[in-house]
This record gives C-alpha cells, sequence and structure tokens, in this order.
C-alpha cells in the first residue's frame, strides 16, 4: 500500500512542515478541551523542531517531531471491506506547560491532506483525539 512507502512518508513530512496549524478539535477520554487550545499556533519545521506561538504573544514553547512508519500492519475486515490498517505516527515532544503535555505523544496519523491534519492516541487509560487545519 501507499503508506509502506518511503515517498508516502516524505510526503507527510512535506505536508506537515508546509504551514502553520491551529487546534480545532480536541477530546480527550469525552471531555472536550478545544477552548484551551484556542490562542497557540503550532509550527512544525522540516529539520524536526517545532515551536509553538501564541496570538499576540509570540513564541511560547520549543520542541521536536518526528513521522515514523507504522510498525505493524493488521489485516481487518469490517463488513464486506477488507484492508489494512496501520497509520503512520507522528511523535511529538513539546515541553512548557499542560497543554503542550497533553500535545506531546505518540500519536496515530488517522487522516492528512494539505490543509487538514488528524491525529490520535490510546493508552490503556485514555484516547486523546486532535483535528488541527493549516492556517492560511
Amino acid at each position: 500500500s501507499m503508506s509502506d512507502s518511503p515517498e508516502e512518508l516524505a510526503k507527510q513530512n512535506a505536508i506537515v512542515a508546509a504551514g502553520t496549524w491551529r487546534v480545532t478539535y480536541f477530546i480527550e477520554s469525552g471531555k472536550d478541551l478545544t477552548s484551551d487550545f484556542s490562542t497557540y499556533l503550532f509550527k512544525f519545521e522540516s529539520d524536526g523542531s517545532a515551536t509553538v506561538h501564541s496570538t499576540g504573544i509570540g513564541v511560547l514553547y520549543f520542541g521536536m517531531w518526528n513521522l515514523m512508519k507504522a510498525l505493524h500492519k493488521q489485516a481487518y475486515t469490517s463488513g464486506d471491506q477488507t484492508g489494512e490498517s496501520g497509520n503512520n505516527k507522528m511523535l511529538v515532544t513539546l515541553p512548557g506547560n499542560f497543554h503542550m503535555d497533553e500535545m506531546s505523544g505518540n500519536w496515530e496519523i488517522t487522516w492528512l491532506t494539505d490543509s487538514e491534519m488528524w491525529l490520535r492516541a490510546e493508552t490503556s487509560s485514555d484516547a486523546k483525539e486532535i483535528h488541527l487545519v493549516i492556517i492560511k
């Protein structure tokens, strides 16, 4: 599949590094935290560094990010659909405050276009989902 190829990972890297991202949806274990992130803008640079700006304040936090290939592809059958699931991962490390702790993690990229990114992380105790959009 496409997601197995190095070209696909390079393409995803280019998309993530191409713009400034804003959180439009942040749910943790059913709780909506989106408004907590309304002032933050995230920039993921092609050199693997990450910066977080706050509207009207400037750069607040520095961190790192990295895309990694899915380690396992899992075959699945859903109704009459069969295929493979195993999305690439985005590792984000952003020290700073509680909100940056929430953004940090090993995220599964469940959706990525030139303007939108959906990330999901599950642990034994909770599940988090974030949607981000590129600021034009």
